[in-house]
């Protein structure tokens, strides 16, 4: 059972295939292309989830997948387009995920 997976730097652009690893517990794919992120509402057992410096720019969309993951307690997000552009990012990403208890290095 893969509980653990660091998939930096690789220029991915998205995480298809990563709804196979249903027991993942901690995800890190920093410094990437991702612009989807759909793949992950599947990964239920996700508690981290590392997404810093990627291309996601449609914070409906990463919001609506964060809904989803019910273990979430670490998160980071820091370094996508959409965290400037959404106004009160903070509190909108905190109460989206009522598990989380550290964002972008913070506690909640």
């Amino acid at each position: 059972k893969l509980q653990i997976m660091s998939v930096d730097k690789n220029l991915l652009e998205d995480l298809e295939g990563i709804e196979v690893c249903r027991c993942l517990e901690q995800f890190s794919a920093c410094d990437n292309m991702i612009r989807d992120i759909s793949h992950l509402k599947h990964v239920k057992s996700l508690s981290t989830l590392k997404l810093n410096r990627n291309k996601l720019t449609d914070a409906k969309e990463v919001i609506d997948v964060l809904k989803q993951l019910p273990n979430l307690k670490t998160l980071y997000l820091k370094g996508n387009p959409f965290v400037r552009k959404l106004k009160d990012y903070r509190k909108e990403i905190i109460h989206a995920c009522p598990s989380l208890e550290f964002l972008d290095d913070r506690p909640v």
